[in-house]
């Protein structure tokens, strides 16, 4: 095979491989959780915004995943990380662990950072 027949089957490669990666749609893990929660609810006012609050105890584990990672890294969550879940000697599963189970529990100004985040990312 030629050199220049092993390029040109590389850049085909390439281009195949980089098409079908930007095909696959990004993944939403709250998506699913929302519309099991809040199908019901009409839009305004803020009601779905309301009914998210209330129901993010009850997301999944995956949606859960997902916002652990962002009261982590939001400033409006750090008040309530502090207060609820660190102590002396826990590590950072141990810490999202307990965010996990306090996610119902957590403020409001948390819980609408928390919503701003599920909104980007749908």
């Amino acid at each position: 095979m030629s050199r220049k027949s092993i390029l040109s089957l590389g850049a085909a490669l390439l281009f195949v491989a980089g098409t079908s990666a930007t095909a696959q749609p990004r993944p939403r893990p709250c998506a699913v959780d929302i519309k099991a929660y809040c199908t019901d609810i009409q839009p305004g006012e803020g009601r779905i915004a309301a009914c998210i609050k209330e129901h993010v105890g009850d997301f999944s584990p995956a949606c859960k995943a997902r916002l652990i990672g962002v009261i982590i890294d939001t400033r409006e969550c750090a008040a309530d990380v502090k207060e609820k879940c660190t102590g002396t000697g826990l590590t950072g599963k141990q810490v999202a662990a307990c965010l996990r189970e306090t996610l119902p529990n957590l403020g409001n100004l948390c819980k609408t950072a928390i919503l701003a985040a599920i909104l980007r990312s749908r």
